[in-house]
């Protein structure tokens, strides 16, 4: 019963970890894809701006 505990509890922490991983993998595509359209769109804001604009996305 012991062991059935300890490993629920380990799979739980697990599951968050996947869970951040898959999110950070997630937020860095959405930077990634972001700067290649400033990019493409000759960037018209200033790089200062475009950090202002990105730290605004990632607030929630």
């Amino acid at each position: 019963m012991l062991l059935r505990s300890r490993f629920c509890c380990n799979f739980s922490i697990l599951k968050r970890v996947w869970r951040n991983t898959y999110f950070a993998s997630f937020m860095a595509g959405a930077v990634v894809s972001t700067m290649i359209q400033w990019l493409i769109q000759d960037c018209p804001e200033s790089p200062a701006e475009m950090g202002k604009i990105l730290n605004q996305m990632f607030v929630f």
